[in-house]
């Protein structure tokens, strides 16, 4: 994943935590809505369909909620890299303590811009909607993708 180029949250950090682990996180600003892009091909035996996705995120200090929003499109060989997105779909979690691991509901169904085929080029983007309440950057660790095949192997 990668900052925004406009308006995009804080550069990839790596903190330790005190146990020893090391976490890298994008943090999120709580005042100023920031977002992170990030692009993968799923396996060939993908359906295609919607999705759904959890949000994995930790924050150093604070209270309150964290709303996070994720659009994706497809591109095919060929495709204009312009091809706009598709509808956003948002999720909220509460900062429950903080430096422990938060993992948001699941999401209502995510459509994907552009018809997505086999092999397709995914690009996705995630927001942080600063008319949350969490009072403290949200620290970004991973998205969980969930999808279904159609296949049991990818042919």
């Amino acid at each position: 994943m990668w900052p925004d180029t406009t308006t995009g949250c804080a550069a990839l950090a790596k903190t330790e935590i005190a146990s020893g682990m090391d976490i890298q996180t994008l943090d999120f600003d709580q005042t100023t809505s920031e977002g992170a892009q990030w692009s993968m091909v799923l396996p060939r035996n993908w359906n295609n369909g919607t999705m759904t996705f959890e949000v994995i995120w930790t924050a150093a200090s604070g209270t309150g909620t964290v709303t996070w929003s994720i659009q994706a499109k497809a591109l095919s060989n060929d495709d204009a890299l312009s091809i706009a997105y598709g509808t956003a779909q948002s999720v909220t979690d509460t900062l429950i303590t903080a430096n422990d691991v938060h993992i948001s509901p699941t999401s209502a169904a995510l459509t994907i811009g552009n018809t997505p085929a086999d092999s397709d080029f995914l690009h996705f983007s995630i927001t942080r909607d600063v008319a949350d309440t969490l009072n403290a950057d949200a620290k970004l660790l991973c998205v969980c993708l969930h999808f279904t095949l159609d296949a049991a192997v990818a042919a």
